[in-house]
């Protein structure tokens, strides 16, 4: 950064992380929300993804925008409509039944959502340790996930069906307005820096930006498919729903660790580990699967995903003058779940999910390789100034 960022108070912190858990609840949590939607619209498999890719493009589109009017519009004004848009939005949805109305709400929630979740971004990308509060942004937003997953599943769904999942949501969506109370109304000021500096770090910033598009994609293009790579390995459902959920819970610990120590450890070598790890997954992975090899290998993606990308959208933000392209880090991340997710699915219908794997390694030992030495590179230039 060019400019001496200030600490965010602890309050903060967690006001912000629990508006961003919220704003990606719904594509955390997707796969439930689809199923309770398929029995109560009546849903078909290709109208349930039409519903899933509907979402994520207002997501997208919304954090697009974002990206050039973050700074300008009022934060209080975004949080009060955005909480009202997708609280209607929400309710509305529980008194209709057709697809095409469902497309609608499902794009016009996935447009408030993503200025949420850009906001967030922007504002931890202006304060100090972003390494650390990007960490704590993944913790909330696998654990409001993982924990909205259970209660959906296991009593929502049961006593209340579809409509009960939107209520709930809706509930969470009024939460999102007492934000006001905490977060400030306006982004902080991030002078440009004068001279060639700003033409020389703009560079590093998009090819960060590019990596963590690619790198992103291709951690959820597996992610997607590890259920179905389990079973099709003769391992029972509940071994492997069990496997991924526990390997969550360890993502989860890592997470903290990197959060408190992370200055300790050095940048480096959380970067190095959380790609070997990733790495180390693709091999387990080509192993005669059992219950403890898919076990370790969902361990190993879990973590090295989840400690990994709070660090390199940290190195997006470090290389960032004008402060657009950390915003823009709301536009990369779904666009890499996008993107990858069908790669991968054509690749494994054709049979080839060997060249999947060997793909998908090559662009995280590639993406790890340019994020390790835009570290070195952002170090170089910090011991210079």
């Amino acid at each position: 950064m060019s400019y001496t960022a200030k600490p965010l108070a602890r309050l903060q912190v967690v006001v912000a992380c629990t508006l961003s858990a919220i704003a990606a609840l719904m594509f955390n949590t997707m796969p439930t929300f689809v199923i309770a939607a398929a029995d109560g619209l009546s849903l078909n498999d290709s109208q349930l993804g039409a519903l899933s890719g509907m979402y994520l493009g207002g997501f997208a589109l919304s954090a697009l925008v974002a990206v050039f009017s973050i700074r300008k519009v009022s934060w209080h004004t975004l949080i009060r409509v955005s909480s009202l848009v997708s609280t209607s939005s929400f309710l509305l949805y529980t008194m209709i039944d057709t697809f095409s109305l469902a497309l609608v709400l499902q794009l016009v929630i996935g447009l408030s959502m993503g200025q949420l979740f850009a906001m967030v971004i922007c504002y931890f990308g202006d304060s100090a340790q972003t390494e650390r509060l990007f960490s704590g942004k993944v913790f909330s937003e696998i654990l409001l996930g993982a924990i909205m997953i259970y209660l959906l599943s296991a009593v929502i769904i049961p006593c209340a069906g579809f409509t009960g999942v939107l209520l709930m949501f809706a509930a969470l969506s009024v939460l999102v307005s007492f934000a006001t109370l905490v977060i400030p109304a306006r982004a902080l000021p991030r002078p440009s820096v004068a001279g060639t500096q700003s033409a020389v770090t703009s560079l590093p910033g998009c090819i960060a930006l590019l990596a963590l598009t690619l790198s992103f994609g291709a951690l959820a293009g597996l992610y997607a498919f590890v259920e179905v790579i389990g079973q099709d390995a003769g391992l029972t459902a509940t071994q492997v729903s069990t496997a991924v959920s526990l390997s969550l819970i360890l993502s989860l610990a890592a997470l903290l660790v990197t959060a408190r120590w992370g200055d300790t450890l050095g940048r480096m070598r959380v970067l190095v580990g959380a790609t070997l790890l990733v790495l180390i997954t693709f091999y387990l992975l080509n192993l005669p699967q059992t219950v403890a090899i898919f076990f370790a290998a969902m361990c190993t993606l879990s973590v090295g995903w989840n400690i990994g990308v709070p660090y390199h959208m940290s190195i997006v933000d470090q290389f960032d003058q004008s402060g657009h392209l950390t915003v823009a880090i709301s536009v990369a991340l779904p666009l890499g779940a996008t993107l990858g997710p069908p790669l991968v699915g054509i690749l494994k219908e054709s049979g080839n999910i060997d060249t999947a794997y060997l793909l998908l390694a090559g662009v995280m030992a590639l993406t790890g390789a340019v994020f390790a030495f835009l570290a070195q590179k952002a170090e170089r230039e910090s011991i210079n100034e």
